[in-house]
């Protein structure tokens, strides 16, 4: 499945002479890894983010035609949390990378309402960062 529908594909099953690999050698170069390719695999995962996921199995039918259950939703959403997780780790000079910077730090802070299935909870959203000062401006400039 691809970001734009079902595509038939043909391709050769072939061995690596190299390193004895078997499988189908453009996959890598299509993005295919499964059922869906990257592309597809990220819609599918914000659409199961944002509703249950027999909800996202209507809407992504609606909205670009993809016939996908929800289990199969369900476990991409829980293969990407996966493979976030163990991405965590690479994200760890960020911290450093932030009190090096030069500039001015800020937080941003905004809050909204989210529809659990215990009823609506608020959530609150803080954004670090860090920015130079731009030149200073009066009102008719802006």
């Amino acid at each position: 499945m691809t970001a734009i529908g079902r595509v038939r594909l043909l391709r050769w099953h072939s061995r690596c002479l190299a390193c004895s690999e078997v499988g189908f050698a453009v996959d890598a170069l299509l993005g295919l890894d499964g059922y869906l390719t990257l592309r597809a695999r990220r819609m599918a995962t914000l659409v199961g983010l944002q509703d249950p996921f027999r909800k996202g199995e209507m809407l992504l039918t609606e909205l670009v035609g993809w016939s996908i259950d929800a289990e199969t939703l369900r476990r991409c959403v829980h293969t990407e949390a996966t493979r976030g997780t163990r991405k965590r780790a690479e994200r760890t000079a960020l911290p450093a990378e932030f009190a090096a910077a030069s500039g001015d730090q800020e937080m941003q802070i905004d809050a909204g309402k989210v529809n659990t299935p215990e009823g609506w909870r608020d959530i609150k959203l803080a954004v670090f960062a860090v920015r130079d000062r731009g030149e200073p401006s009066s009102v008719r400039g802006w």
